[in-house]
């Protein structure tokens, strides 16, 4: 109601206006890219046919951020930088996992979901005043390199599961109740209508199970999600899954793999072929076809079956035939016996070769990621490609 008693006495406020100093724009901290060492602010310099201004860059101790919008296009881009400080190294190597929040026995690196933490709740609200605060007329693009790569994915997936809500990740305890009892449902925030997800050279960033739900939120909150790799870079082939008595710690990748290099590239449910940037399994039946074992034991069977005049004949071919393949195979082919899968050998021996050689390093960073990307032109079946995808979205890649 209105204020009914009487007002006594009086306030004297004195007022002084303080002129702010001015300051050249050039004294001002320049945030520099990971690798490529340009301003961010002069990035899309000479890229002015995109329409793309930047609007907000956020940082703080363990990761940094920036907002761009074209108007134009009704696009929003959020990039996260990628590594470029030694204390990000640390967040890098480490492979330890905590719960995301909400999804039963889905696991995430421990480093990446701590360093996104401390900046969602500040970008999602500077999304919203970017979107004019009304995000579901625009399309949403989030993306980044290497780190920033790692906290796309994360940041796609907090935005697909609960939204532009204005907080930071959902945590232990948020739904409240009692012994897993009386948990009150968590708000939805307003959806993009458009939700994309780029990153070139991220690390792994969940287990088997969080990939598995990213992936079939595809295309129904999620529009697209592609992992850019260059060549041999290592960093998308980490952390690797360790099995040991005490804990099995696992790691897999979200979205479609896209490996660049020279010529035309591999692209995951297009090309032909599996994920070569995936572990796989490390073993495998010896008696398959293609192994040592699997071959000789078809020597012998064809040796049997063989029609000829005596026993001595099929003796003679089944131990040439056996004597041929044994002497025939590589190193690598008699890890087959064992039940080593041949594939993931050489697999694994290409990235033991590439980290020795120093590709696996130089091939991550952005300079050679920028290259790359200029070299790899796209078939037409490519553009067109699979599994619901268009030209245009393939050729944003």
């Amino acid at each position: 109601g209105a204020w009914s008693e009487k007002v006594q006495g009086e306030v004297k406020v004195g007022c002084r206006l303080l002129p702010i100093p001015e300051r050249n724009v050039e004294e001002k901290e320049l945030v520099l890219g990971g690798g490529l060492g340009v301003p961010w602010r002069d990035l899309l310099d000479d890229q002015s046919h995109l329409k793309v201004r930047q609007c907000f860059y956020v940082s703080s101790d363990t990761c940094s951020a920036a907002i761009y919008r074209s108007t134009e296009d009704r696009t929003i881009i959020l990039a996260f930088r990628g590594t470029c400080e030694p204390r990000d190294l640390i967040t890098d190597v480490s492979i330890a996992q905590s719960d995301w929040v909400g999804h039963q026995d889905e696991k995430v690196h421990s480093g990446f979901k701590l360093s996104l933490s401390s900046i969602s709740r500040r970008l999602k609200g500077l999304i919203l005043d970017a979107a004019e605060g009304d995000i579901s007329s625009w399309r949403l693009v989030v993306t980044g390199h290497s780190l920033g790569g790692a906290l796309a994915v994360l940041m796609t997936r907090d935005l697909a599961d609960n939204g532009l809500l204005v907080q930071g990740l959902r945590e232990e305890g948020d739904e409240g109740g009692f012994l897993g009892l009386f948990k009150k449902k968590l708000p939805q925030g307003p959806q993009p209508l458009e939700l994309q997800c780029y990153t070139y050279g991220s690390p792994r960033v969940g287990n088997a199970e969080f990939c598995d739900s990213f992936d079939a939120l595809v295309p129904s909150k999620i529009s697209s999600c592609y992992r850019v790799v260059n060549g041999q870079d290592i960093v998308p082939r980490m952390p690797r899954t360790v099995n040991a008595l005490v804990a099995s710690v696992g790691y897999d990748h979200c979205g479609k793999t896209v490996l660049v290099g020279d010529g035309e590239p591999w692209i995951e449910g297009v090309s032909e072929g599996k994920c070569p940037v995936r572990d796989g399994d490390m073993l495998t039946s010896p008696f398959l076809e293609g192994n040592v074992a699997g071959d000789i034991l078809d020597a012998i069977k064809s040796g049997v079956e063989k029609n000829s005049t005596g026993l001595s004949d099929k003796l003679d071919g089944i131990i040439s035939n056996v004597s041929g393949r044994v002497q025939s195979a590589t190193p690598l082919e008699l890890a087959s016996l064992a039940g080593i899968d041949v594939k993931y050998a050489q697999r694994e021996l290409a990235l033991l070769e590439g980290f020795v050689k120093g590709d696996g390093i130089s091939h991550h960073m952005e300079p050679n990621y920028h290259e790359a990307l200029l070299k790899s032109k796209p078939g037409d079946e490519d553009c067109n490609g699979g599994n619901g995808g268009n030209g245009e979205e393939e050729a944003e890649i």
